[in-house]
């Protein structure tokens, strides 16, 4: 940016710079009758420092509001980034309470499956039969 706004100065200096140019021509009559012809040519270069520092400012105020929107730009994307990470770490904590509650529910289960299984006693009547041959 500063780079663009040097650069935009320069341009502004070269064209807002006035030049002023003027020619004189004089002719004289000397006294054995030839005629003396001279030109005078006057550059002159002046720069309008008054438009200059207006552009300056009109550019200072450019960039000014592309900072400001440049701010606010990533302002908004931190905020929408923040929400985003929030509603993860909620998501996140929720599904780790459930599947803790079902490990807990899992092992209750099975704790009363192997209580059930311990008291249930199986009775075998054992019945023996003889024959008796002829």
């Amino acid at each position: 940016m500063k780079r663009s706004a040097i650069l935009f100065g320069i341009i502004s200096m070269a064209l807002i710079s006035c030049k002023k140019e003027s020619t004189t021509t004089e002719t004289f009559d000397t006294a054995n009758g030839t005629v003396t012809v001279t030109t005078t040519t006057e550059h002159e270069t002046e720069v309008d420092t008054a438009r200059i520092r207006r552009q300056m400012d009109r550019a200072g105020e450019k960039l000014d509001a592309a900072g400001a929107r440049a701010k606010h730009d990533l302002q908004k994307a931190a905020d929408e980034t923040g929400k985003a990470l929030d509603r993860a770490g909620h998501e996140i904590r929720t599904g780790a309470k459930n599947l803790g509650n079902k490990t807990e529910q899992a092992f209750q289960n099975t704790q009363s499956d192997a209580q059930t299984k311990s008291e249930t006693k199986v009775k075998v009547k054992k019945t023996t039969t003889v024959e008796k041959q002829p």
